[in-house]
């Protein structure tokens, strides 16, 4: 329940994160856990600009969606210890540990 009403709040990121927690709780594989659980886990939030943006750059969306999930948890606002900023983790400019590496 906790983490449907997170997901009717907004909080993607917040709802995803106590469905995993819930399926280690009953302790299930991913395979095992209902489709409800799964929609809570995996959430494809912000479908449209995802599919846009995903195909304009050649990639699948669920690559990217995945890349998301991975990186932020569908928290727009997130901030890494490294600075890295957003859904993609994305650095504004190069950090200094970099050093002058061509752009790629």
């Amino acid at each position: 329940a906790a983490a449907r009403e997170a997901r009717e709040l907004g909080l993607g990121g917040t709802a995803a994160r106590l469905a995993e927690r819930l399926r280690a709780t009953l302790g299930i594989s991913w395979q095992e856990a209902p489709p409800d659980l799964l929609a809570l886990a995996y959430p494809l939030d912000f479908p449209a600009v995802l599919d846009g943006e995903a195909r304009d750059a050649g990639l699948d969306p669920l690559f990217v969606a995945a890349l998301v999930r991975t990186e932020s948890f569908w928290e727009p606002g997130a901030v890494s210890h490294a600075g890295a900023l957003g859904l993609t983790q994305v650095f504004s400019v190069r950090p200094p540990q970099f050093g002058n590496l061509p752009h790629c």
